[in-house]
């Protein structure tokens, strides 16, 4: 059975451009926001909608997969784990700090040339169509 004790799924945009670096180990990772949105309705019935940022962590090939595929504005869905950690701040104060270790990533953008294919495109799907 899957362990699901610790277990996280977000869907939302990615807040800043994405570049991969690589750990001593030879290993791929990179760090990166996640905005989402919840929408409610306050006591006067007006509509308020709140943001929530997260941090994530995401090793190997969804690192890879992330910077050569996702800028910031990219809608994603992504699974992991929760993880906490402290480190010094420059004033030698302790920080806790919580990340999403990610473990899988699905892009949910759609293809631009899907969205506003060009004449040219047009045609080519046309002549493979099987009539």
């Amino acid at each position: 059975m899957v362990n699901v004790n610790n277990r996280v799924q977000l869907i939302g945009h990615i807040g800043a451009e994405i570049s991969a670096s690589k750990l001593p180990s030879g290993k791929s990772f990179c760090r990166f926001s996640i905005a989402t949105n919840h929408v409610f309705y306050d006591k006067e019935d007006k509509k308020q909608e709140l943001t929530d940022w997260h941090k994530c962590v995401a090793y190997d090939f969804n690192a890879d997969l992330l910077a050569k595929y996702c800028s910031k504005g990219s809608h994603i869905l992504l699974e992991g784990r929760l993880t906490t950690r402290d480190y010094l701040d420059k004033e030698n104060v302790k920080r806790y700090i919580t990340e999403v270790i990610v473990s899988s990533v699905l892009m949910l953008d759609k293809k631009k040339a899907e969205i506003n294919p060009s004449p040219e495109t047009q045609e080519q799907q046309a002549e493979s169509m099987p009539y």
